[in-house]
């Protein structure tokens, strides 16, 4: 499972020499790997693998007259989770740079995965100065003030127009010109994965609004700035009932899934080095029969058409996904902007599992259970003035409608359905011959369903079980 999956600009004059140093060096000194010695020759197209009991380091390079990919991997198993980061820097066209992935799997029954911690190497780049600046925005564990003097370089990557490739995290000032959080905490935790920018003051909150025409997160504000798609996340301390440390979190936690999601994370990585090379490979076959080599051709003409139109299927996802979170996000913001702070009921240590479900839970026993009282009572009044000050978001009406399409049909879940499914909340861990689905990570909301197309004929039950667990509107 793709973790986190990172893009660093290199300067012009770091080379397959620079970066294999780089990787030795990262890989010989960890107490982690115990791998003593790594004699490898950077003029060598060859693949190249050395192991220890703890772990297993191989390379793999793949040129041809447009593009060098110079590729490693270093996997691990740790109490029965499969841990891979996966580096590869690309010199293609006159732009260099390096895609670090993380991925993790699982061996066991385990409903969670382990804490995923930032690869190492995103610091080794930064710290060795390889790293090129993002569009003049240095790549760094510091904060970037704002001020009058850059806010027209913030205003511009707010538009979306700077063509930056990182994301932007921009930490706005509250009405007492204080932080909600402390923003230096959270550049160290985003160091290579996104830029923070933090506000300076307050004149400069007015000077965006102006620029970007109120895209700008203000008064106490996070915002999450997207390059390529001018996608926006806001964040607040009050969606967290105060607690700064929990939106901090929450904040980091989505940058990494947002950058594991990228379509651009298929497009570079170790896997794709693999396929270039057997493509390549099987090229220099000369000594096979015309009928073999058409075959061939036909074979690989076949992948390419599937492998473009698995690409054109996950953008057009990310697309639905990107409409999908600002929608929600206009009904949150109608919704904070429709409630007073106090709340006509207390909340109790269950946490909601997704915004909003404590508020759908409510609204779908009050409406049911208005018509009980008589038009015009007072208890029909309270309740007509409750579901209209708590409007219905809908999010599980979503998520059981998304379950009932995908598993009403017979056959192996696709990649669309696997899609549709991770948009509601689910998380999918391939378990050999079942797929666990884990729904927003809690436990007790854990279903198995088989991979096999034979036994999807069990869909109907599947849904009802799932649906009774996770469905806060169900008739009464």
């Amino acid at each position: 499972m793709l973790l986190l999956s990172v893009r660093l600009p290199l300067k012009d004059d770091f080379n397959v020499e620079k970066c294999f140093l780089l990787y030795k060096e990262w890989i010989i000194k960890s107490r982690y790997y115990k791998i003593s010695e790594i004699n490898y020759d950077c003029l060598s197209t060859e693949d190249f693998r050395v192991e220890s009991e703890a772990a297993v380091f191989e390379i793999k390079r793949y040129k041809d007259k447009n593009t060098d990919q110079f590729a490693c991997r270093i996997e691990q198993n740790d109490k029965g989770s499969v841990w891979s980061t996966d580096c590869v820097y690309v010199n293609e066209g006159n732009h260099k740079f390096v895609v670090i992935q993380l991925n993790c799997n699982s061996c066991n029954y385990e409903s969670r995965l382990p804490k995923p911690h930032k690869p190492y190497i995103v610091k080794k780049f930064m710290e060795s100065g390889f790293c090129k600046e993002d569009i003049g925005i240095p790549i760094s564990d510091k904060t970037l003030l704002i001020n009058e003097d850059n806010v027209e370089m913030c205003a511009s990557v707010m538009n979306d127009t700077y063509g930056n490739i990182l994301p932007v995290v921009y930490v706005s000032l509250e009405r007492d010109e204080c932080w909600a959080i402390n923003p230096d905490e959270l550049a160290k935790d985003l160091s290579g994965l996104a830029h923070v920018f933090v506000e300076g003051n307050i004149e400069v909150s007015w000077m965006l609004k102006e620029k970007t025409e109120n895209k700008n997160a203000h008064s106490g504000y996070i915002g999450i700035y997207f390059p390529q798609n001018g996608y926006v996340q806001r964040y607040s301390v009050d969606f967290y009932n105060g607690d700064a440390n929990a939106m901090l979190m929450d904040v980091t936690d989505n940058v990494w899934k947002a950058l594991a999601n990228n379509i651009e994370s298929s497009a570079y990585g170790w896997n794709q080095v693999n396929i270039l090379l057997a493509k390549q490979r099987m090229g220099l076959w000369k000594d096979i029969s015309k009928a073999d080599k058409q075959a061939l051709n036909s074979y690989i003409e076949t992948f390419d058409r599937e492998n473009q139109q698995l690409k054109e299927e996950k953008a057009e996802l990310s697309k639905e996904n990107y409409n999908l979170r600002t929608r929600i996000e206009i009904l949150n913001e109608q919704l904070k902007e429709g409630r007073s702070s106090e709340y006509f009921y207390k909340k109790g240590a269950e946490k909601e599992l997704y915004f909003s479900e404590r508020n759908d839970l409510l609204y779908s026993i009050l409406s049911q259970t208005k018509d009980k009282f008589d038009q015009g009572s007072r208890g029909y009044l309270l309740i007509e003035d409750m579901l209209q000050s708590n409007p219905l978001v809908g999010e599980c009406e979503k998520a059981v409608e998304t379950v009932k399409r995908v598993f009403k049909k017979s056959g192996a879940l696709t990649s669309a359905d696997k899609a549709d499914l991770e948009n509601c909340g689910f998380k999918i861990e391939d378990d050999g011959a079942h797929y666990k689905i884990l729904f927003h990570d809690d436990p007790r909301c854990m279903f198995t369903v088989s991979r096999t197309p034979s036994d999807h004929r069990q869909g109907k039950n599947l849904t009802s079980d799932i649906i009774k667990i996770i469905d806060v509107g169900k008739k009464l």
